[in-house]
Parts: C-alpha cells; structure tokens; sequence
C-alpha cells in the first residue's frame, strides 16, 4: 500500500517527527554506529521505505541508495537470506 502525504502527517501529528526528519535520523544512526548488526538493522528499516514512491525524493536527497551500495562493496559482510 502506498502512503499519501496527508496520511503521513495524520500519522505524525502537528509536532510529530516528519518523514524526512525521521529517515534523517536513520541515516545518521547508520553513520555513527560501529556496530555491523545495528548498521544491518538500520538498513533494514531503511529498505522497509524503500517500496513507497512517495519516499524516494527523501532518499534521493538523504543518498539513501549510497548507504545500500556502500553495505554491499567487496570485503563487506553482507548477509543475504
């Protein structure tokens, strides 16, 4: 199911964190973690957006995909199940 922007911001409320605001945070919380699990994590949840186009002008302007691309270079664990 796609999200609408007018549901999004009945989700998150007048003070509620925004979607941009919130991807922001996931972004930041893969670049300061040192952790592998929390950086899979973190990804994971990242990707979870990644289905809904309404999201994709966020990723394009957080460089989303260069956090994906970046867990995927040679000599990068990556687990793929």
């Amino acid at each position: 199911m796609f999200t609408s922007q007018e549901h999004i911001d009945y989700k998150c409320g007048a003070d509620g964190l925004g979607r941009l605001e919130y991807l922001q945070a996931l972004v930041t919380e893969y670049q300061d973690t040192s952790k592998e699990g929390n950086k899979e994590q973190v990804l994971a949840n990242l990707a979870n957006f990644a289905y809904d186009p309404i999201n994709y002008g966020h990723f394009k302007k957080l460089n989303v995909a260069d956090l994906f691309m970046e867990s995927w270079r040679p000599g990068t664990k990556a687990r793929i199940s």
